[in-house]
């Protein structure tokens, strides 16, 4: 089963229309633009500790949903984005979110690309740790 509902991303001005996700989880995907033709400054992240350095300071928790809001019922797992903005400020950004007839706006959410690369750089940092305590 699938449904839509249009994000709005308040600080960078862009619109997302008729976004489709699987409404079963709660979850929305989102597909993240990656072609080098739209990129420029590129450096490669050479300082991989500070990525593992940031994702220790995130807490995982649990936590339910206000009653009165319009998002999936019952236990969730996952990241409070105030916290996260304290952490990874490029990981948060704003966006009013509209479905059916409720209107919410200035939520802050997470972006879930900006983690997956640091959680990619601290696999890569740890990876390279490893190697070398096994090369003693």
């Amino acid at each position: 089963m699938s449904s839509s509902f249009k994000v709005k991303n308040i600080e960078r001005d862009s619109t997302i229309e008729d976004v489709k996700y699987k409404a079963a989880d709660g979850g929305i995907y989102f597909p993240i633009p990656s072609d080098l033709r739209i990129k420029e400054n590129i450096k490669v992240v050479s300082d991989l500790n500070s990525s593992c350095d940031l994702i220790k300071k995130l807490k995982v928790k649990t936590f339910h949903y206000k009653q009165d809001s319009r998002f999936p019922k019952g236990e969730r797992i996952g990241l409070i984005a105030q916290e996260v903005e304290k952490v990874i400020p490029s990981a948060v950004t704003k966006a009013r979110i509209r479905r059916t007839n409720d209107d919410v706006s200035n939520i802050k959410m997470i972006e879930m690309d900006q983690l997956v690369m640091h959680l990619l750089a601290t696999v890569q940092s740890l990876t390279k740790r490893i190697e070398e305590l096994e090369k003693k």
